[in-house]
């Protein structure tokens, strides 16, 4: 992260308690600072990662007394909601407009600049902080101006999900589509699909269930999954999140390249099949 912002003529300045990664700073040509308080005072922009709740805590709340007005406090660690509640609330009493970002994606991609970034806080400050975020990778969303973004990777309980609103969900889906594309759908034996043969009737496709225990026979949905349980883990309550969350999380798997696409993003791939069903057929003779 750190790298890409001085690449592109920002000042940066890096803290860090790993000996190796201020020695990685360092030959990048990033200035390294071995006082907390000092990088405080000089920052605009205080943006932290940390490995998980105690540390986030710990750094924050040192910030915090610290900070002044119109610097703003970007954190795009993974912790959890109740930790950034306190954090928020600490930052809320001192007048810091404070910035939860969720960052998608692997080492690989953090190297060629193509992460997703979710954000909630002040929407105000939002603006101010996209454009670095912008250096990071092409997709960024703002989801809410509280704990949103972090609510997207904390869901409690999964909540129920009857057989006719997933019948209504996906025909819905569906009937948007060309009947070139509405092809098959293969499912696992889940009580949700017991209104398949409705579903078929609606839209036209062919409905498979694989065998238990046996997700190889739906190889083909298996990735997204796991990416999928990126933003909401196992056990997720999908009734806490609003529509554009929702569709935010989708429009950043859309275009997130993929291998077995030959590095196309979904979108793409879908747009290039689209075009080739609209492709008007001309006739000719010889």
């Amino acid at each position: 992260m750190a790298t890409h912002l001085h690449r592109h003529g920002h000042h940066v300045t890096a803290f860090d308690a790993s000996s190796a990664r201020v020695a990685s700073a360092s030959a990048g040509g990033i200035p390294v600072q071995h006082d907390l308080d000092a990088i405080v005072d000089s920052a605009d922009v205080l943006i932290t990662l940390l490995p998980n709740d105690a540390a986030f805590e710990s750094v924050a709340f040192k910030i915090a007394p610290r900070v002044r007005p119109r610097q703003l406090y970007v954190d795009t660690s993974t912790v959890s909601v109740d930790a950034s509640s306190r954090v928020a609330h600490a930052f809320h009493e001192a007048g810091i407009a404070y910035q939860r970002v969720s960052v998608s994606g692997n080492a690989r991609m953090a190297e060629h600049a193509q992460l997703t970034s979710i954000a909630s806080g002040p929407r105000e400050q939002y603006l101010r902080v996209r454009p670095l975020l912008q250096l990071l990778g092409p997709s960024q969303f703002y989801v809410g101006s509280r704990e949103e973004a972090r609510v997207m990777k904390n869901g409690p309980a999964l909540a129920g999900h009857g057989a006719d609103a997933v019948r209504k969900a996906i025909s819905s889906l569906m009937l948007k589509l060309p009947l070139q594309l509405r092809r098959s759908l293969t499912r696992d034996q889940g009580a949700e699909m017991s209104q398949h043969a409705r579903l078929r009737e609606e839209t036209g496709l062919r409905i498979y269930f694989c065998e238990p225990r046996s997700p190889w026979q739906r190889g083909t949905n298996e990735n997204p999954n796991g990416l999928l349980r990126q933003y909401f883990p196992k056990g997720t309550d999908f009734s806490r999140y609003g529509v554009e969350v929702l569709q935010a999380v989708a429009m950043a798997l859309n275009n997130r390249p993929r291998k077995a696409l030959g590095w196309r993003t979904p979108a793409e791939a879908f747009n290039t099949g689209l075009s080739s069903i609209r492709k008007p057929r001309v006739a000719t003779t010889g």
